[in-house]
Formats: structure tokens, sequence, C-alpha cells
């Protein structure tokens, strides 16, 4: 499993690649806005450089990570995303934008491609997904992929300090989305 760490995946505007060093500081500057971290409930707020280096310095045999960049500008990180799973469990999709770069389609393309990823390359048969409950935009993209909804739930957020409502959601192989 460990060469699916080097994945890169080419979309129609991106790259999914591997997080480097380099990315630290955008890390920071994307995640450590609150408006970012606030919908993520393993980003603590505030992040700083330490968690950042601590990010990439994390290596699974069970989790693909990439970070998400333009196809113009493959070094300069716009978010991340990845999925990570355990044995006997569907993969968990998770990912985010950078606020400069959102309302543009990026997250959907992305996670479109991830999915595909999962499906195809590391041969799962579904994934899960969740949303906190007012996050629209994160909502839209799982319902585009065809993710259906299968319960509320409570999670805690590190950046909220809180315990936030949040909605699972499952994706089929066969269900998927084009």
């Amino acid at each position: 499993m460990k060469d699916m760490n080097m994945t890169v995946i080419a979309t129609a505007r991106l790259i999914l690649r591997p997080h480097v060093l380099a990315d630290a500081e955008a890390l920071v500057r994307g995640v450590g806005n609150f408006n970012v971290s606030q919908w993520a409930a393993r980003i603590p707020h505030p992040y700083g450089l330490a968690d950042a280096e601590a990010f990439l310095a994390l290596d699974s045999a069970i989790a693909i990570r990439c970070a998400i960049a333009l196809q113009d500008d493959p070094e300069r990180l716009i978010g991340g995303i990845g999925y990570e799973w355990q044995d006997g469990q569907p993969p968990e999709l998770g990912y985010w934008i950078a606020e400069p770069h959102w309302r543009q389609g990026y997250a959907g393309e992305a996670a479109r491609a991830m999915t595909g990823h999962a499906f195809d390359t590391g041969r799962h048969d579904a994934m899960v997904a969740s949303y906190q409950i007012g996050n629209a935009a994160s909502r839209r993209i799982l319902d585009g992929l065809g993710f259906v909804e299968t319960g509320e739930d409570v999670s805690f957020s590190r950046a909220r300090n809180a315990e936030t409502r949040i909605m699972r959601m499952r994706l089929a192989r066969e269900g998927r989305r084009p």
C-alpha cells in the first residue's frame, strides 16, 4: 500500500500530488483560516507551522493524502484531499480548499478524482464522508458525487472546540456519478 501514498492524479484543471515540506506555509495559510478549519473535525485552530510540519511528517499505509494544486502552478498548494481506511471499514473521504479558491469547483473536481481513485485503484467497494450541518458547499459536493445520507451524528470539532452536528454519507461503487 505504501506506493499509493505517492499518488499523482491529474484532472482537467488540477494536480493531486503528494505533499512536500515546502507545502507547510501554504497549509498554515489555508487551514489556519478559521473559515476553513471550522468545517473540518480534525484541524485545530489556531493552526501553526508546527501543526503543518507534524501533518507533513505523517506516514500511513492506510491513507492516501494529496495536495491540491492547479495544473498551471503544480507547486502551489490550494487545498488538500485524501481518504483513509481501517480493516473492514470503507475509506473516509476528506478535503479542504483555501478560501481564495472557493466557488470555482475545485473541491468537487478533486473529490470526483479521489473517489475514482478509491474505487478503481484502491479497489474499495464503498466510501463514507460527512459534512457539518450548515456546510452547504460540502453537502452539494457529496450529493453531486452520488453520496447518500445515512444519518445525523455529532462529532468534535477541534477548531471550534465543541461538538458539532454532522450528516454521515455513503457512496457505493455502483452509485457513483460520472
